[in-house]
């Protein structure tokens, strides 16, 4: 996957996670509203195995990508020095030259919430 360039949206989750199960609808809208204009999405599932994140993408119709971050704990550990994503779920918003412009540690119930830093970016 390549995302030079584009505004990336990271959230870290796992499907028992019940801010995860609200906040989803609203991070596929806003991945399906940014699709192609600037902006990419993608989750890194911190607990289950790929049946499981699997199922819960199936369920809350999840289109955009998401990496297993279980075993290593490598995507996390991507961004420790800067903003250590401390709770799930943890949205990550990455400007155009991937420099962390936003941390968002609450639940995502209002798209909204992710438009503004989004559009900042010159998204869309």
């Amino acid at each position: 996957m390549d995302f030079a360039g584009e505004v990336l949206v990271v959230n870290f989750w796992y499907a028992a996670c019940a801010p995860r199960r609200t906040e989803a609808s609203a991070l596929q809208e806003l991945s399906a509203v940014y699709d192609g204009k600037g902006a990419q999405f993608i989750g890194a599932n911190v607990y289950d195995q790929a049946d499981t994140a699997l199922s819960f993408n199936e369920t809350y119709g999840i289109t955009y990508p998401s990496i297993l971050d279980v075993q290593d704990g490598a995507g996390k550990l991507a961004f420790t020095g800067t903003v250590p994503p401390k709770a799930v779920p943890t949205t990550i918003v990455l400007d155009k030259e991937g420099r962390v412009s936003t941390r968002i540690l609450v639940q995502l119930k209002d798209p909204s919430i992710l438009s503004t830093p989004i559009s900042e970016q010159d998204a869309l």
